[in-house]
């Protein structure tokens, strides 16, 4: 149902090199029937300065929309968190995209999938990769549900992963990395906001319109 999630925005590649949104559908198609959805151009990307391709340490990025969205049911922002606020370990997080939800590079839905799991600490989740190519660093967090099967996988990444405390739900983290999809005991890995919150300030403040610049 449209506004179930109504800060989810879906990135279509229109050609190699121009981005758009949609915002206030569930569903993965550029064009549907949803009388609330809403097409945006990208006019820029932000990258994070520091992003590391191999230790995906700053995996984030901020896109700038060639209009603004208008606020409807179906479309609402989400909150940012307080600077280093975290989920508690061993509460439930939801997240959410468009992976693929058999195997790794399988079929995409065409409507959003949910799901929860649990953060582990960061020491544990570094055991359970089995490897020290990719370090668990305190810019991240990571989940995990022991049974398997509600994890995310190919398509996922870039996806909101929220927790909501009296009706405020709060962007906690931002999927960035994983292992086969589904599998029992090995975590997800979690870009966490509450660590990049000055790169977002920092970009909204140099590109907000001229007639809304502090002097």
């Amino acid at each position: 149902m449209a506004g179930e999630r109504p800060w989810q925005l879906i990135v279509l590649d229109e050609t190699d090199d121009n981005f758009a949104v949609k915002a206030g559908s569930l569903s993965y198609e550029y064009e549907d029937s949803t009388d609330s959805a809403q097409h945006r151009d990208v006019s820029e990307v932000f990258m994070h300065p520091n992003y590391n391709t191999l230790t995906l340490i700053n995996d984030v990025a901020l896109l700038k929309l060639a209009s603004p969205l208008n606020f409807t049911d179906a479309v609402q922002p989400v909150c940012l968190p307080q600077a280093r606020e975290l989920p508690d370990v061993g509460s439930y997080v939801t997240f959410t995209g468009w992976g693929s939800y058999f195997y790794y590079g399988g079929p995409l839905p065409n409507l959003l999938q949910k799901a929860r799991a649990p953060v582990i600490p960061n020491a544990f989740c570094q055991q359970l990769l089995y490897s020290d190519l990719l370090q668990v660093s305190p810019s991240m967090f990571c989940l995990l549900q022991p049974t398997g099967y509600q994890s995310s996988c190919t398509g996922d990444s870039g996806g909101p992963n929220v927790q909501e405390t009296d009706g405020r739900w709060t962007l906690y983290g931002v999927t960035s990395w994983g292992g086969t999809c589904g599998e029992t005991y090995f975590p997800s890995g979690k870009m966490r906001v509450s660590r990049h919150l000055d790169f977002v300030q920092r970009i909204m403040q140099e590109n907000q319109p001229c007639g809304n610049a502090e002097t």
